[in-house]
């Protein structure tokens, strides 16, 4: 920030990119499913939309930005 310096990067890692990215852009078949901030962004519907899983989000003590654990696979068929 000091320099004024932007570092773009793809990570496949949610718990990295939340970790150490001011923004996230999250993607779903090619098209922006949401972007902002990391806890704005990885949000429980978001990650089930694009990845198909459910997932409890939780916040470590040492950071403010939600760190993802994976509960299963999500099944729509199963929720209609």
């Amino acid at each position: 920030r000091e320099e004024k310096i932007t570092i773009i990067t793809t990570l496949h890692d949610i718990n990295l990119a939340a970790r150490y990215s001011d923004y996230i852009l999250l993607m779903n078949k090619g098209k922006i499913k949401a972007f902002g901030l990391p806890e704005n962004v990885l949000t429980k519907q978001n990650i089930q939309d694009v990845y198909g899983i459910e997932v409890k989000l939780i916040k470590l003590n040492e950071y403010e930005v939600p760190y993802v654990i994976t509960l299963g696979w999500y099944c729509k068929e199963k929720k209609m």
